[in-house]
């Protein structure tokens, strides 16, 4: 999970040579740390019913249980190398402002390659990204937000994008329909985000910026703001139109098996879809010519309650604790619901209460409270009433 934090992250412990401790850098606890939640959320129940296979089979995209292991193997090799890719273009084009000796830099590049592909948002930057001379590092950030939609898009779809555009392996004659829902979403709203922004805020954080400049850092601001949490301009300084925007990305948040949080791009995509379907009067839901189980519209609509149901809490919570103005409130829970790392200000003064509650709206929203609630809610294994199907 990641979120904005309240110090800085050099002053953390250093060894004799001054160099920081790699304590948040365990990239493979970053990275299966999800999986683990919802294995230990599936098993709770005591049993593998046939609502934990869904659960499984949703984890990862696979069928059976049985191949738990060779996917965690897979997810391991591929982050490993992902990260060390990432690692080394950024030693390439890292922004060095203070000389920074051959060990330091090299364990700078590496965090973060996997600060930005965990979608953490940490840096070891002084004042993280939120600086001047920061705004002119395209290089840095180009790699940076590469890494953010990938660690975004999920194993299962970089996995399969790969078999099918390289024709490696079991190569499928076309893209599977979750993968081409949710790099279509995603492609979706990162141009609807970077268009916004730039659109909104051309005479407030872009005025003293070009267009070419404006709308990189629009596309920057765009990719980051779902689940990333690294931003090159000040938030607090952002028009009201635009904080509205930015509570919708940072709620929708990521892709399934992706690094975020929030309700998830293709569940956003199967609620709109039903509800158009919908209106048309059509029963079943379609899209790329192929249809959408009626059980994946009925998770994506109770994720969606769900969801906007813990983040009200989560608001009215936080206007019995905390003194600041309601917007920052909802901007921080909606924040924390995405794991978007993102805040107005308001973090280090909230109290401790608030941020115990911060806390728990990461953790719900990071693993999935539909998930808990199914995991932990008893299953009626036989009904005693059939009901008629209502036709009205």
């Amino acid at each position: 999970m990641c979120y904005r934090f309240e110090y800085d992250i050099r002053s953390f412990s250093t060894d004799r040579d001054g160099t920081n401790d790699s304590d948040a850098i365990d990239s493979n606890w970053r990275t299966w740390s999800y999986d683990a939640y919802r294995f230990f959320a599936i098993f709770l129940a005591g049993q593998v019913s046939v609502t934990n296979k869904l659960l499984i089979k949703d984890l990862f995209s696979q069928e059976s249980v049985g191949r738990a292991s060779s996917v965690l193997k897979q997810v391991a090799a591929q982050t490993f190398l992902i990260e060390a890719v990432g690692a080394l273009l950024i030693f390439v084009c890292y922004p060095d402002q203070s000389e920074t000796n051959l060990k330091n830099k090299i364990f700078y590049s590496l965090f973060h390659s996997v600060s930005s592909f965990c979608n953490a948002g940490f840096s070891t930057f002084p004042q993280g990204f939120g600086t001047d001379w920061m705004l002119n590092q395209r290089e840095f950030l180009s790699i940076v937000m590469v890494l953010i939609v990938l660690g975004g898009l999920g194993f299962p779809t970089v996995n399969h994008l790969i078999h099918w555009m390289l024709k490696i392996g079991d190569h499928p004659k076309r893209m599977e329909l979750g993968a081409k829902l949710i790099l279509t979403v995603s492609a979706g709203l990162i141009v609807f985000g970077t268009v916004s922004y730039y659109v909104l805020e051309m005479n407030h954080t872009l005025s003293g910026l070009g267009v070419a400049d404006g709308i990189f850092h629009s596309l920057f601001y765009s990719i980051s703001t779902r689940t990333a949490g690294f931003n090159t301009l000040e938030v607090s300084k952002m028009g009201m139109p635009m904080v509205f925007v930015s509570l919708f990305l940072m709620w929708v948040g990521a892709s399934p098996n992706g690094t975020g949080g929030g309700i998830k791009t293709t569940t956003l995509a199967v609620a709109i879809l039903h509800l158009f379907n919908h209106i048309r009067g059509k029963e079943e839901v379609e899209v790329f010519g192929r249809k959408i189980s009626s059980g994946s519209t009925s998770r994506a609509s109770a994720g969606i309650l769900v969801s906007l149901f813990l983040i009200f809490c989560g608001i009215f919570f936080l206007t019995c604790t905390e003194n600041s103005a309601f917007l920052d409130l909802c901007y921080e829970v909606v924040s924390a619901f995405g794991t978007a790392g993102l805040s107005r200000g308001i973090t280090s003064s909230l109290t401790l209460a608030g941020k115990i509650l911060i806390c728990m709206m990461m953790f719900c929203g990071r693993v999935g409270m539909l998930t808990i609630l199914i995991a932990l809610v008893p299953k009626e294994k036989n009904p005693d009433l059939n009901f008629r199907k209502n036709r009205s």
